[in-house]
């Protein structure tokens, strides 16, 4: 959705302005950035895995809003290194964002500045990754407010003998969920 999203704006605003303003247009757009987050993930996963960091989010334990928000920036941030105590810088994540954007000037028309490009994606990661983890953060809570309940698995005999068929049911009260 983010990248249908940025492709939206980067049409809008006609960037790059040598692709058509049209549905091909938006095409080459959203494949542009759908190929610069593949980059920038893999580079990202490449550089966690060697330096042995714990790149996923963990929602914080603390109460109150402020705490919890800074806790869901801050960890776009920083993260675990393999003892999972010790907080260290993205550079991975960073890293492989920049170097995603630098990539992605391998298929856009020219001109292209790479550095530019690379600036860019990692202005975008800390603004939509502080945003994703203040979602993930405060979903459960929004869930709460809106009468949301969770759903459990249910495993039902399928009609044809082949194997267990999942089907998702809503949480009924005291399932102990």
């Amino acid at each position: 959705m983010k990248r249908m999203f940025a492709a939206g704006i980067d049409q809008a605003r006609g960037v790059p302005s040598q692709w058509d303003d049209g549905w091909d247009g938006y095409v080459e757009r959203f494949a542009s950035r759908e190929g610069q987050f593949i980059a920038a993930n893999t580079l990202a996963y490449l550089g966690n895995a060697a330096l042995k960091y714990e790149p996923r989010y963990d929602q914080c334990r603390c109460t109150g809003f402020w705490p919890r928000a800074r806790h869901a920036i801050m960890r776009n941030f920083l993260t675990f290194n393999e003892s999972e105590r010790q907080l260290r810088p993205q550079c991975a994540l960073y890293g492989g964002s920049f170097g995603g954007g630098v990539l992605s000037t391998a298929w856009k028309p020219k001109p292209r500045n790479a550095f530019a490009e690379g600036g860019r994606a990692m202005l975008g990661q800390a603004g939509y990754g502080s945003l994703l983890n203040f979602f993930i953060e405060f979903s459960p809570d929004m869930n709460r407010a809106i009468g949301a309940t969770k759903r459990r698995r249910k495993r039902l005999s399928s009609a044809v003998g082949v194997g267990p068929v999942l089907r998702l049911v809503p949480r009924q009260a005291g399932d102990g969920f």
